[in-house]
């Protein structure tokens, strides 16, 4: 997934939050994060997530952002969440409407 094309399907998954009336919330990690904050990548295969809040809401969202888009059903996925205690600091990505993207801070990154 290029990484512009990444923030286009972030964007139709905020107009499906805002069907809703959901706010949600995502915290990206791992190849996400090097494509939209680092700008060292230019596509991941999927966007793994140490956050889906509320989780229930935006896995509905995300498979219809996928039937829209043909893409995998866990192009967004928490599956990472095993590999991080609580919350870590955090960067503000980019905030839509109905949809806040965060990433871990560099620092956290780098322990």
């Amino acid at each position: 997934m290029h990484r512009n094309r990444m923030s286009h399907y972030f964007e139709a998954l905020n107009r499906e939050l805002k069907k809703k009336n959901v706010v949600g919330e995502i915290g990206i990690c791992g190849g996400a994060v090097m494509c939209l904050v680092y700008k060292s990548r230019m596509s991941t295969k999927d966007v793994d997530a140490i956050l889906l809040k509320p989780s229930t809401e935006i896995r509905d969202a995300s498979k219809n952002v996928a039937k829209k888009y043909a893409l995998d059903e866990n192009w967004v996925n928490d599956a990472a969440k095993g590999f991080v205690e609580g919350v870590p600091p955090t960067e503000e990505v980019f905030s839509l409407s109905h949809l806040k993207i965060w990433a871990p801070s560099p620092d956290t990154c780098l322990q």
